[in-house]
């Protein structure tokens, strides 16, 4: 509360810790630092310090969490590669078996004729 001449005035100021409201929270407590025309007591600056000491360790965290999904998705497209290829190599090497036990029927089928 700030004393202007014989006036006061209030300023409330919403936060909230969730980081999904992290941009929204800098925002009013960036405002709020703009807004006041009287020196902040010192309580006050540490608690704007912890807000956005606060925010910028969700920041980092966001950035992180964020980095190790796109990794995760990259590493997932080249498995399903890895997959389809293991898979693509199975069917061939079946179709070569397919091969091998008629021509072996036929070798024998071929044996008892003799």
């Amino acid at each position: 509360m700030e004393n202007g001449g014989n006036s006061k005035t209030l300023m409330i100021v919403n936060v909230c810790p969730n980081a999904v409201n992290l941009s929204e929270t800098l925002s009013s407590l960036n405002f709020s630092a703009r807004a006041r025309n009287a020196v902040l007591s010192l309580g006050n600056r540490d608690t704007i310090k912890k807000w956005r000491d606060i925010a910028n360790d969700a920041r980092k965290e966001l950035y992180e969490r964020e980095k190790e999904i796109q990794d995760l998705k990259q590493e997932t497209v080249g498995l399903r590669q890895s997959l389809k290829e293991a898979n693509d190599q199975c069917i061939l090497l079946y179709n070569e078996v397919q091969k091998a036990w008629k021509v072996s029927l036929t070798l024998q089928s071929d044996l008892k004729v003799l």
